[in-house]
């Protein structure tokens, strides 16, 4: 009987031996199909959990996006930059989340090509990092440090919004569970886009145009130019700088642009201060430009500002849409569809804050009188 009872005992130690391994195994095994395997833009092949609760945006624009996505909720930490007041009218999400993040742990100075404090990343626990402007092989070095995935995104080409910052947005929005809003987000700028182009497809004249003062890693005068200037293509706009053949951001000497002589000058408002410096210092240079003496210069809204604000790209479509050719753009006023823009993307209308109380940097046309210039 003893034997038997010793017996009985035993089988039953095993059954349950044999229970507590099959639940361990068991929800070890559904744990690991919780992650998801992405590849990321920079080809990497990243495993990450299925239910992302916190994250961490490294580089240029990956906070914008985040904000795109309206995933605000998840940051969990900040880089420094990205709390600074004086620069939030360069950037319209900074105004709209400002208060949301501002005191969360800063991990990094932040910066283009700045490397994360990995410390204070593994302290903050993020369940992923979107991270841009890095080489590959330094990010794959912080991971396999950090035990942390981290999912290269990119931004396409300089002030643009083309085919890699859609897919990054599409990436990112799959990884946090917002596919739709990714959607409509491209959706949107694609019917912008091509409202644009078909309010202006049919103009057979056509004026010259010029984009100076372009922001492009700091603030710079009125030799700073886009020779492939984006809110020039979506209205089919003859950028005369196009005649370089470049495809990016360039610098022209001064007397270029007298040789040039656009019929219409835009400056990007950020440079004002520039150009009213060089205005005192060489005064015969702005007096020999026609589209000043014509009084055909305006004010854009600086959009490249640690990388492009897709709204404000629009924005300015819209803007030089109106002032190029107003009987295609009657019903249209710039503001409100800069607002308009702005809600959609950044989730409330901001151009007021933008445009700024002292200090005019909205759209209007650039005033050059005597020394001063300024925006009316």
């Amino acid at each position: 009987m003893k034997s038997y009872n010793n017996n009985f005992l035993l089988k039953n130690a095993l059954v349950f031996c044999f229970l507590v391994f099959f639940i361990f195994i068991s929800y070890n095994f559904l744990f690991a199909t919780e992650k998801q395997k992405i590849k990321d833009m920079a080809g990497r092949q990243v495993s990450i959990s299925s239910d992302v609760k916190k994250i961490i945006a490294v580089g240029p624009g990956v906070l914008r996006f985040v904000t795109y996505l309206e995933a605000v909720d998840k940051i969990a930490g900040i880089e420094r930059l990205e709390t600074r007041q004086d620069m939030q009218t360069n950037r319209p999400y900074s105004i709209v989340i400002g208060e949301k993040v501002k005191n969360l742990p800063v991990f990094s100075e932040g910066g283009p090509g700045k490397l994360p404090d990995i410390e204070k990343i593994m302290m903050i626990k993020p369940d992923v990092v979107f991270i841009l402007g890095i080489e590959t092989s330094q990010v794959d070095a912080m991971q396999a440090k950090t035990g942390i995935p981290f999912v290269v995104v990119s931004y396409s080409d300089f002030g643009a919004f083309r085919k890699q910052g859609m897919e990054s947005l599409v990436l990112m929005g799959k990884i946090l569970k917002k596919e739709k809003r990714a959607g409509e987000l491209i959706d949107f700028y694609n019917k912008c886009s091509s409202e644009l182009i078909e309010r202006t497809k049919n103009i057979k004249s056509k004026p010259g145009v010029y984009v100076g003062g372009m922001s492009y890693k700091g603030v710079h005068g009125i030799t700073s130019t886009d020779a492939d200037f984006p809110p020039f293509n979506m209205v089919n706009a003859v950028n005369v700088a196009a005649e370089t053949g470049k495809k990016s951001h360039i610098f022209i000497d001064q007397e270029v642009l007298l040789t040039w002589q656009p019929d219409y000058l835009f400056l990007d408002s950020n440079s004002l201060p520039i150009i009213k410096d060089d205005l005192q210092k060489n005064p015969v240079f702005y007096k020999g430009i026609k589209a000043i003496n014509d009084k055909k210069t305006f004010s854009i809204i600086s959009y490249n500002a640690y990388n492009t604000n897709v709204e404000l790209l629009l924005a300015n479509a819209y803007f030089i849409g109106k002032t190029l050719h107003p009987n295609e753009f009657k019903d249209i006023d710039p503001i409100k569809k800069a607002d308009e823009i702005m809600k959609f993307f950044l989730g409330m209308p901001v151009y007021e804050k933008i445009k700024g109380e002292k200090e005019n940097r909205g759209f209007g046309e650039v005033v050059f009188e005597g020394n001063n210039v300024f925006i009316r």
